[in-house]
C-alpha cells in the first residue's frame, strides 16, 4: 500500500499548474499499469491511498521536497496541492473507466475517517470518485480506524506479514458434510498452516541473522538497535477462502439466503479465530486470522476441487459472468448478484467478518443502469458511519 501518496508528492508539484499535475497523475497511473501488464500473472496489485486532508501524524511533520520551494514547511501547508493531485487521479482514473481501459493495477483507495467528512470539497470528490463507479471501474473505501497505526510512525520498525496460508474450506465440506466433523477437521488443516508458518519464519530468521552479508541486508539495517522489519514480531496470517461454498454444502443454501446461513458462519469463522489464537500462544509466534481476498486463488481451489469431487462440487463452484473462469466465491464474503440491499449484504457480511483480524473487506456490486453517482456518494458516507467494517470495494 502507497499510503498518502498524494500527500507525500505535493511538495514536489508546487510548481505545476492543474494540467501539469493531471499529466503527471496519468503518467504514474501508466506507469503502474505498465509494470502489473508486463509482469507475471496474478500479481498482488498496487494500492494507491489518497487522503483527502492531512492526517495529525504527518501535519507537523516537515515535508520532503525541494529546498527552494518547501524549505522547512510541514505537509500541512500543502494542503491544496495534496486536493488538487487526488483529484488529479481521481480524473485520469475516470477517463479511463469512460473509454472501456480497464488495468490489474494501481487500485485506488479512499480514506474516510472523520476528518474528511469535515474538509472543505469533500462531497464534489466523493461523487466524482462515483462518477468512476457509474463508468464501470472499480474504488474502495477503508475508514481510518483500519490502518494500522504502525504505519503512521515515522523511520520505525515496520510491521511485516512473514506469510500467508489460504484455507480451502469448501474442500473440508466436501470432505465432511456436517458441521461437527467440519470444525474438528478445520482446527486440523489450521495446525498444519501454522506448522508451515513457523517453519517459514524459523526459515527467515536465519536469513536476516546473518545481518549485512545476507540476502535480505537492507530489511535487516538497524536504526537506533531495531531492524526495518523483524522477523520474530512479524506476523503470520491463516486466511479463510471460500465460506460462502463451504455454508452452502453443509445447509444446502448460501450466506445471503437467511439467518440460519449466517450463523453458521459465524460460528465457522469464530472457531478459527479461537484456533488461531491457541496455536499462537502454543508456538509463541502473531499468527492472525484473515480472509483471502486474492480471485486467483478462489479459482485454483474451485479448479481442483471440481476435478476431485465433479459430483458436488459442480453444484457449488461459480462461474464468472463473461468468463468460463471457476471459482469459489473469494474469503468469507457473500455471493455476488444476491438480492440483498446493500446495506443489508454489508451489515451480513460485518456479523462474520468481525471476527477477522483487521481484514475487513466487503465487495459490492452496484448495477450499471441504475448506478447514480450521488446516490452512491451518499450510500458511502452512511457505510462509512455505521459500517462495523474495514474497507468497502464498490465497483458496477
Amino acid at each position: 500500500v502507497w499510503d498518502a501518496v498524494n500527500i507525500y508528492f505535493a511538495p514536489f508539484l508546487q510548481r505545476m499548474d492543474d494540467q501539469e499535475c493531471h499529466d503527471f497523475a496519468r503518467m504514474l497511473i501508466y506507469e503502474f499499469a505498465f509494470h502489473a501488464i508486463s509482469g507475471p500473472a496474478g500479481a498482488v496489485p498496487a494500492i494507491l491511498r489518497l487522503h483527502w486532508s492531512i492526517p495529525e501524524h504527518l501535519q507537523y511533520l516537515e515535508a520532503v521536497g525541494p529546498a527552494d520551494l518547501i524549505g522547512t514547511k510541514p505537509y500541512s501547508e500543502f494542503l491544496h496541492k495534496t486536493q488538487t493531485f487526488a483529484q488529479a487521479i481521481i480524473n485520469v482514473l475516470h477517463q479511463q473507466a469512460h473509454e472501456g481501459i480497464r488495468v490489474p493495477s494501481p487500485r485506488i483507495e479512499i480514506l474516510v475517517d472523520d476528518a474528511f467528512f469535515k474538509a472543505d470539497g469533500h462531497t464534489q470528490f466523493l461523487e466524482r470518485c462515483a462518477d468512476i463507479i457509474t463508468e464501470g471501474g472499480q474504488i474502495s473505501f477503508v475508514r481510518g480506524n483500519s490502518i494500522d497505526e504502525l504505519a503512521q510512525e515515522q523511520h520505525s520498525a515496520h510491521h511485516s506479514v512473514s506469510k500467508e496460508i489460504a484455507i480451502n474450506l469448501p474442500r473440508i465440506a466436501y470432505d465432511t458434510g456436517k458441521e461437527s466433523t467440519f470444525l474438528e477437521q478445520l482446527d486440523k488443516r489450521l495446525t498444519l498452516a501454522s506448522k508451515a508458518l513457523e517453519e517459514h519464519q524459523i526459515f527467515i530468521s536465519n536469513l536476516f541473522a546473518k545481518g549485512a552479508m545476507g540476502p535480505l541486508a537492507l530489511l535487516a539495517m538497524p536504526r537506533n538497535d531495531i531492524p526495518y522489519a523483524d522477523p520474530d514480531t512479524a506476523t503470520g496470517i491463516l486466511s479463510l477462502d471460500g465460506l460462502n461454498e463451504a455454508v452452502q454444502i453443509l445447509m444446502n443454501s448460501e450466506l445471503d439466503t437467511g439467518v440460519e446461513t449466517i450463523e453458521l458462519g459465524h460460528r465457522i469463522v469464530a472457531r478459527a479465530r479461537k484456533q488461531c489464537e491457541r496455536l499462537a500462544r502454543e508456538r509463541r509466534m502473531t499468527i492472525h486470522l484473515g480472509q483471502n481476498n486474492q480471485v486467483d486463488i478462489s479459482h485454483r481451489f474451485a479448479t481442483i476441487d471440481l476435478q476431485h469431487y465433479p459430483k458436488t462440487a459442480r453444484t457449488v463452484v461459480k462461474t464468472a459472468e463473461h468468463t468460463p473462469l471457476l471459482h469459489y466465491t473469494t474469503g468469507v464474503r457473500l455471493k455476488q448478484g444476491h438480492d440483498l440491499h446493500a446495506m443489508e449484504s454489508l451489515l451480513r457480511e460485518a456479523m462474520v467478518q468481525q471476527e477477522l483480524h483487521r481484514a475487513q473487506e466487503s465487495s459490492l456490486f452496484i448495477p450499471h443502469p441504475k448506478a447514480e453517482a450521488p446516490a452512491i456518494a451518499d450510500f458511502v458516507r452512511k457505510a462509512a458511519r455505521n459500517h462495523p467494517g474495514g474497507r468497502i470495494v464498490l465497483s458496477s
